[in-house]
């Protein structure tokens, strides 16, 4: 995998591990502040470092994206001070996957959603609330109960996708459930789900969903829900 291919925001916090003068590791908290392709990044400090970087120097680099914690080696071209502490990095060679978080990037979500429970020959329908949506899986929240792990719900919600009204319905399984450990409290429980047997045409309007936030980087909120 190469570095473009990842395609980091500017701002992306980044995890250093640069060895010093002393030829122990040190971790510093950086962020991206831009880079170009086969000649180096660059990445800005939060705090000022203690330290001096002495060119060649090497460093271990960690990002965490939705999907994996990435990682790639790099070395020290130059530091500066001024106007602020930022570092020049050699550009990456291959940058390796160190832990996959998760099959596909999860997106914010903050739209009311209704649930149907199917058991035997009748229903059950009620409200909930969609917090996070992803290719995959979804996380609901609800305040009434709706099942144990293992049943299948469907899920209804009108969405705006470039700029029209859709409705959003899939089947989903439940895998698992939070509820609150006080057994008095309002808080809702939490349900995680995977989705199940999505027609092509559902298929479709989540990938566009999803696609529509992983570009906007902004949570769906009430512009987002047909009223």
């Amino acid at each position: 995998m190469q570095f473009t291919d990842l395609r980091i925001p500017i701002a992306t916090r980044m995890q250093l591990v640069i060895s010093g003068p002393d030829y122990k590791p040190h971790t510093f908290q950086a962020q991206l502040l831009g880079f170009r392709a086969e000649v180096s990044v660059l990445t800005f400090f939060a705090k000022k470092p203690l330290l001096p970087f002495h060119p060649n120097s090497k460093v271990i680099v960690r990002v965490g994206l939705q999907s994996a914690i990435v990682r790639f080696e790099s070395t020290v071209q130059e530091y500066q001070e001024h106007p602020f502490a930022y570092l020049h990095l050699t550009y990456p060679g291959d940058v390796e996957i160190e832990q996959q978080l998760r099959r596909a990037p999860r997106f914010d979500l903050d739209i009311p959603i209704n649930t149907t429970i199917k058991t035997g020959v009748s229903s059950d329908a009620m409200q909930g609330e969609l917090l996070d949506i992803s290719l995959n899986g979804a996380r609901l929240s609800c305040r009434r109960k709706l099942a144990a792990v293992g049943a299948k719900i469907l899920l209804f919600a009108v969405v705006l996708v470039a700029g029209t009204q859709q409705q959003l319905e899939l089947s989903a399984e439940i895998k698992s459930v939070s509820v609150p450990k006080d057994p008095t409290s309002s808080e809702p429980a939490v349900y995680g789900l995977t989705f199940v047997d999505a027609p092509l045409q559902q298929q479709l309007l989540l990938q566009a969903l999803c696609y529509e936030l992983q570009s906007s980087k902004l949570n769906f909120g009430a512009d987002n829900v047909a009223g």
